[in-house]
């Protein structure tokens, strides 16, 4: 029996050894890496009022009007996802070991519907080894996974991230202590979340979160004047786009800014990567559209424009450039532009984006047509003494059509003076522009400046701007406008410059006509001058919104 007894004992002995060996070679065990400090971390996610925080800060550039914040949902909050760095950068993996995000349930705090806290009751409180983290991304979602509240995230990689600007506090939240057998809360401010604003959360870019992304790779050569290819360094820069407005082309609004990789091999050939933009997408009822730039240095050095134009997530889907790239250097396809002396090689589609194109008539000349795309199709008369009604004239003094027109006090060069038709002949055309050949959808900007010379100012001059393709004789009126409505700032001489954005309606020329819409047998004297069309947004820089395609 005594024997027996030592026989258990020893049993007993070896039970406690192999326990404490698989404690210690089973750091996955449910209670924890044996002799290891723990300590217990919980959230309490805190709604920032969008409301409060407008009324304290100016409105964000680019953001105006009602859809500037977010609407939150009515789903009801279940979890909390959060992800975790360690002092050494590396991330907190969740119970299973495998994802990144880290979910909690969560309970409503002493606030009500304004601020959630994590389950004490669950047996999912997220324990961790002491010592220092960082909160690197946090979220609320409803049962089904669906964010609906975020914690907005300070983000200098890609843009401003607006939204941090709404709480006192953005992530990362740094230098989270965690100490040995306490229970610590960490406050997160957050805001209602809109899958249409991610960009503006910061998130855009950050290694996991569920946000739909759309590629656009591009690649380019360029040509010396024997025919050679190089591979090129360009820039390719990318904002955010309202369409038939004018580019914010502000760093405030710079989605994307980037050169790609060149360099040299050892044997000295040279190479170029293609650069590939992650944009945010959209769902198939709300499409995204941007306005991008993509620039050579010249001589100098200086980023110079070379190709522009707006474009959307649907235009890079069909091109089939959106594959998601191999470590950027395979299995893509690219937009490949040539620039240089490769007049015989077109870029690789030409309706994606345009070449810089900038045509303008100042008169100087004494002609219609100072360049190609300007001309002779007016329905007026030259100058004729004995008739000056229903005709032009270029020349620097409108008196020499018509003997009471304004006078100029300062010389201001050749323009293009008319004489209103008398009654019965209105809707004819003063002047035609035509468009280098454009891709349906291409946006071109005009601007031109007006000067009224009846005297004494009593006869307003209207005006109609139409626009067409080459196979539409219809065309779209664009605005019809009257010259003395128009402000024209501090100018001395009255000149009130106005500016027009068009798109084209098919692929091909588009004609633009200046047409006579005044009916009665006086008004319509004016002056014409500094006509430009270009399908660079920044003509329009400096005019006024009531300006811009001005109507009455």
């Amino acid at each position: 029996m005594k024997n027996f007894k030592i026989y258990l004992a020893y049993v007993a002995l070896l039970a406690m050894v192999m326990t404490s060996c698989s404690k210690e070679d089973n750091p996955d065990s449910p209670d924890g890496p044996a002799g290891d400090e723990m300590a217990t971390l919980g959230f309490t996610a805190l709604l920032e009022d969008f409301d409060r925080a407008m009324a304290s800060k100016q409105a964000n550039p680019g953001n105006e009007g009602d859809d500037a914040i977010p609407a939150c949902s009515d789903a009801q909050p279940a979890m909390v996802r959060v992800a975790l760095q360690d002092s050494d950068g590396n991330w907190v993996l969740d119970r299973d070991g495998e994802e990144d995000f880290i979910e909690i349930p969560v309970v409503p705090g002493e606030v009500g519907d304004t601020n959630w806290i994590t389950d004490e009751g669950s047996n999912d409180e997220l324990e961790l080894l002491a010592g220092t983290y960082s909160l690197e991304y946090f979220d609320v979602v409803d049962t089904d996974g669906n964010p609906i509240y975020i914690a907005p995230r300070e983000n200098d990689d890609y843009g401003p991230a607006e939204y941090q600007n709404f709480v006192s506090d953005a992530l990362p939240i740094e230098d989270i202590v965690l100490q040995n057998g306490v229970k610590k809360y960490i406050d997160v401010e957050v805001l209602c979340y809109d899958e249409h604003y991610v960009q503006e959360y910061g998130y855009l870019f950050f290694d996991f979160t569920e946000v739909d992304i759309v590629y656009l790779c591009l690649f380019g050569n360029y040509c010396d004047e024997d025919g050679r290819h190089t591979p090129a360094e360009f820039q390719f820069s990318v904002w955010n786009y309202n369409e038939n407005t004018i580019p914010d082309t502000s760093d405030d609004n710079l989605l994307y800014r980037d050169v790609n990789e060149t360099g040299d091999y050892e044997n000295g050939d040279a190479y170029a990567r293609p650069l590939c933009v992650a944009l945010p997408a959209r769902g198939e009822e709300d499409e995204n559209v941007y306005y991008g730039e993509l620039s050579m240095q010249n001589e100098e050095g200086e980023w110079e424009v070379i190709r522009l134009g707006a474009f959307s997530q649907d235009d890079v889907e069909t091109l089939d450039l959106s594959e998601v790239p191999e470590g950027y250097d395979s299995g893509s396809n690219y937009y490949h532009f040539r620039e240089g002396e490769c007049s015989n090689q077109d870029d690789s589609d030409p309706c994606l984006f345009s070449e810089y194109v900038t045509v303008e008539n100042d008169f100087e000349t004494g002609n219609f047509i100072d360049s190609m795309n300007f001309e002779d199709d007016t329905d007026y008369d030259v100058f004729d003494p004995s008739n000056p009604y229903g005709s032009y004239l270029i020349t620097d003094t409108p008196s020499d059509l018509y003997g009471p027109f304004t006078s100029h006090t300062d010389d201001d060069g050749m323009m293009l003076v008319l004489d209103g038709s008398p009654e019965g002949y209105s809707d004819r055309a003063y002047y035609t522009v035509r468009t280098p050949e454009l891709c349906a959808g291409a946006t071109y900007f005009v601007t031109m400046r007006l000067r009224d010379l009846s005297q004494p100012d009593v006869n307003n001059a209207r005006l109609s701007i139409n626009y067409q393709s080459e196979d539409d004789p219809n065309g779209v009126v664009l605005t019809q406008f009257t010259i003395t409505d128009l402000d024209g700032g501090s100018d001395p001489q009255g000149w009130k410059e106005v500016g027009f954005i068009m798109e084209a309606k098919s692929d091909g020329q588009m004609i633009m006509r200046v047409r006579d819409v005044e009916d009665a047998n006086s008004g319509n004297d004016f002056a014409m001058d500094d006509i430009t069309l270009s399908n660079n947004p920044t003509i329009l820089s400096g005019l006024t919104a009531d300006n811009i395609n001005p109507s009455n």
